[in-house]
């Protein structure tokens, strides 16, 4: 029998990360249980899956030789938020197989599961097996899957997996270009990172959305953190906290030749006055099923944008709003979007204007001189 106690938020951050690893149904017991080791003052917890890894440590009150549990985290998941102390106490026996958290108000028994330590197995480093590795500013890292998570496909809309993943790739030295695709909308980044080690081939890497949020998740306050691709895993340290994420192959679309090239019309819009009249005509959109259509406007010889959407039951609403720099025919062009898809990537610039290119069919929008960085393709909706 041994006891520790945790400070209860530290706890339940780690034990919320773990979560996005392990599985209530699982096809193996052990993919549903997460490990906690003492020694030294610290707990660490460590989570496997069929695919993801997860290590990280919090400081621990604990005396003694190291000590090793297995648990299903979820009923602490569901009692920690409720608990108003600070530290919670845990007391495990391995006689009876329980760990019971006491705190001033609380008892609770949980079962442990250490027959199963044996079929513990977590993935392998393998240092020689490094393709690429490189540094990136967490603020870069985090903004960017912001933007990517935008356009990539939902399991439950799309049969090819490639198309529901992030896909990673290296084509221009020290940067790392996120794409991600359901197929009507792309999006493509360029972010800086600082190379450690790149490969002599430009490679391919299609991770999850699930498992890249599982990094966001454990970053904290650092500045930075460092991504390895191996051999079949992208490993990731964060301080404390080390990641495993099996990627997908090394196959995607070349988006390079699905993005048009030449636009028939270019102009500048203000940032927040878009996002605001789509919010308005949200009203209306929204009401329609499936399409959420919202028709753009746009007038050559004005140098005006009008953003109109009625719904079924013949409510409508439209506002306009004022273009700058425009480059394109003295016409009028009009296309209808899906409300979400504009307003998605929208939601997501900070930058004061936007650079809107059209054609049939089709809108390109980046920040104002930050194409090479931030580049958005919607398709439009079949009339």
């Amino acid at each position: 029998m041994f006891t520790f106690s945790v400070n209860t938020k530290d706890f339940l951050r780690v034990l919320n990360a773990s979560a996005n690893i392990t599985s209530k149904n699982p096809k193996m017991e052990i993919y549903s249980l997460v490990r906690l080791f003492l020694s030294d003052n610290t707990l660490k917890l460590e989570a496997t899956g069929s695919s993801n890894y997860l290590q990280t440590a919090i400081p621990a009150n604990f005396e003694g030789p190291g000590e090793s549990i297995l648990i299903k985290a979820e009923l602490l998941i569901e009692l920690l938020p409720l608990i108003k102390d600070e530290i919670v106490y845990f007391t495990c026996d391995p006689d009876s197989a329980t760990l019971n958290l006491k705190t001033n108000k609380t008892k609770q028994s949980i079962r442990t599961y250490n027959h199963f330590a044996k079929d513990f197995i977590v993935p392998t480093e393998s240092p020689d097996d490094t393709e690429v590795q490189f540094h990136i500013l967490t603020k870069d890292f985090q903004k960017a899957l912001r933007i990517a998570n935008t356009s990539v496909g939902k399991p439950k809309a799309i049969s090819d997996t490639k198309f529901t993943n992030i896909c990673f790739s290296f084509p221009l030295d020290n940067k790392l270009t996120l794409v991600s695709t359901d197929k009507f909308r792309i999006s493509k980044l360029n972010i800086d990172i600082n190379h450690s080690k790149e490969f002599s081939e430009s490679r391919l890497y299609l991770l999850s959305p699930k498992s890249l949020a599982l990094i966001t998740s454990m970053i904290d306050n650092q500045e930075s953190i460092m991504i390895t691709f191996q051999t079949s895993y992208a490993w990731v340290d964060i301080a404390s906290t080390k990641i495993a994420i099996q990627y997908g192959g090394h196959e995607y679309p070349d988006i390079n030749r699905i993005i048009p090239q030449t636009f028939s019309y270019i102009y500048n819009l203000k940032t927040s006055e878009l996002k605001d009249a789509l919010k308005q005509i949200g009203v209306i959109a929204r009401k329609i099923e499936k399409s959420k259509a919202v028709m753009i406007t746009v007038d050559g010889i004005a140098h005006s944008m009008k953003l109109e959407s009625k719904s079924p039951d013949g409510s409508s609403l439209e506002t306009d709003l004022a273009i700058t720099n425009y480059n394109g025919p003295e016409e009028v062009w009009q296309q209808s979007f899906n409300l979400d898809y504009l307003l998605e990537f929208i939601n997501q610039i900070d930058d004061e204007n936007l650079l809107m290119e059209q054609q049939t069919g089709k809108v390109l929008i980046s920040p104002e001189d930050k194409k090479d960085q931030i580049l958005y393709l919607a398709s439009g909706l079949k009339s």
